[in-house]
């Protein structure tokens, strides 16, 4: 499927799903990665990794609520965060190569352009860890 890039931007490259899902969540670079895979016209690719990242933001957050705040849980948290942020990355990275190959004349959007997206993940995550954090203690539970 050809795009036309004159109307259409660019996707980003795939290190701005990283650093986005880093610093704003992955609800942040599951949006990032909808984007790029829609700009590079195979948007049911993104669709699906969006829907993983939210749900994978989710279980975060219950893990985060669910387990005592130790140094471990905590410790946990962080390299879960950072290995999810590189699974990103590394399912747009192949499909962003052969973008590249296939159109040498365009270059990759900015990553600054990014960051509204970025921001609204990050909107879309603490919306979700505030409803979770309600449903959990509606049921009365407290981490041990």
């Amino acid at each position: 499927m050809s795009v036309d890039y004159s109307s259409r931007p660019a996707p980003w490259h795939p290190r701005v799903a990283l650093i986005i899902a880093l610093l704003f969540s992955w609800a942040g670079g599951g949006l990032i990665v909808y984007q790029n895979f829609a700009r590079m016209g195979r948007a049911h690719l993104g669709r699906e990794l969006l829907i993983n990242s939210l749900l994978a933001t989710l279980a975060l957050i219950l893990l985060a609520l669910l387990f005592t705040p130790t140094e471990g849980t905590q410790l946990l948290i962080l390299l879960l965060d950072l290995v999810g942020s590189v699974i990103l990355y590394r399912l747009q990275l192949k499909p962003f190569q052969q973008w590249a190959k296939d159109h040498p004349q365009v270059m990759p959007s900015s990553g600054w352009t990014s960051l509204g997206w970025g921001l609204l993940g990050a909107v879309i995550a603490m919306g979700l860890a505030f409803f979770t954090s309600l449903v959990v203690a509606s049921i009365g539970f407290r981490p041990s």
